[in-house]
């Protein structure tokens, strides 16, 4: 009886070490020390990329991983393809990457930087090349001066005053002072409906259909630009720049008192980035939960089915500064969605947001 037992021990043992595991495990880094739980690309000193960098300098990049607690894990750079998105279509070659992650920034602009490898990805933030950072469709430069650029008309208002300054205060990563706007970019204030603008002195230097102009495509696609009927430019002094621009497109210049046309100023007090999110995976919905911003008015979480949150994307605004918390309901089992969170500031009409988090990635069931 003992020999059987014997026997029976030794076959169960031998079992249980031939035994192939069922379990499924997140990838590990090259060492195998904890599983990754997101990716993130850096500098190869470890640092984080800078919010700037000037034209024509190089970043030597890599790429990342990191567990459930945020703790950086060395991961195999073989095998990852570069891309890079830039924000502007129309500007060519703003900055070049090579296989080996060296990024060559080439001409003014925004961008991000994306690494693939398998079913793995990792991303950037936004890095603005040759000025500091955006705001409200105003560049800011380290020089302390700002330009409006394409973007900058919002809504449908007849009349737009163009700021004389940028007043930075408590943003992160952005030196604090006073901006002061000098240039209008190429197609910065073009629209059909602006049939006057307010141009403050400050600004020197007008981009080609900065003001004046809407933009028409044909039937046959062809695009071409034409001039609003009746536009006038004001301005606080008999002969500064923006008279020479309107003399040179055939618009009016109306000289005004400057007390009783104040210039616009836009006072930026961006939130600062959202951090702490976690996503949690329920039957066709998630809980997403982030740590409170008490300078903020309220959030945005930005959901999508791809990484690049363009598929299905959605986003969602938390209006009370306490609320950490939100459950989204009615989503498609047994798929995957990206989540990241930005904290917001109403600044009179206008809602200035912060950066986004991290992205995390959940499966819902």
């Amino acid at each position: 009886m003992k020999r059987k037992l014997s026997i029976l021990i030794a076959l169960m043992m031998a079992i249980s070490v031939f035994a192939i595991p069922t379990m499924a495990h997140a990838e590990t880094g090259e060492e195998g020390q904890s599983e990754i739980d997101y990716y993130r690309i850096r500098l190869v000193n470890g640092n984080s990329l800078p919010n700037s960098i000037a034209i024509g300098q190089k970043l030597d990049l890599d790429v990342v991983g990191y567990n459930y607690d945020d703790e950086a894990i060395k991961v195999s750079q073989s095998g990852w393809t570069w891309e890079i998105e830039q924000y502007n279509d129309e500007t060519a070659n703003v900055a070049s990457i090579d296989s080996n992650g060296i990024l060559t920034a080439k001409a003014e602009g925004a961008i991000e930087i994306y690494a693939y490898s398998n079913d793995n990805y990792a991303y950037s933030t936004t890095i603005c090349i040759g000025f500091l950072e955006s705001t409200d469709g105003i560049w800011l430069y380290s020089n302390k001066t700002a330009k409006v650029m394409d973007g900058y008309v919002q809504g449908d208002s007849s009349i737009y005053a163009v700021p004389d300054k940028v007043i930075v205060d408590d943003w992160y990563g952005i030196p604090d002072g006073t901006y002061t706007v000098t240039a209008l970019a190429k197609d910065a204030m073009l629209s059909g409906t602006v049939k006057a603008a307010v141009v403050p002195d400050s600004v020197k230097s007008f981009g080609a259909h900065c003001l004046g102009y809407d933009l028409y495509t044909s039937t046959s696609g062809v695009k071409s630009y034409q001039r609003v009927s009746g536009f006038k430019i004001y301005g606080f002094s008999e002969n500064p720049a923006s008279a020479a621009y309107a003399r040179a497109n055939g618009f009016t210049y109306v000289n005004i008192n400057k007390t009783t046309v104040p210039a616009n100023v836009a006072k930026v007090v961006k939130p600062s980035k959202v951090t702490g999110l976690k996503v949690k995976a329920g039957k066709k919905k998630m809980t997403v939960r982030w740590k409170r911003n008490t300078k903020a008015t309220g959030y945005q979480i930005t959901y999508a089915q791809n990484k690049k949150f363009k598929k299905g994307k959605k986003n969602i605004t938390i209006a009370k500064n306490k609320t950490t918390k939100k459950t989204i309901k009615k989503l498609k089992a047994k798929k995957t969605y990206y989540v990241k969170v930005r904290a917001y500031k109403k600044s009179g009409s206008k809602k200035l947001y912060g950066a986004y988090s991290k992205v995390k990635k959940v499966r819902v069931k």
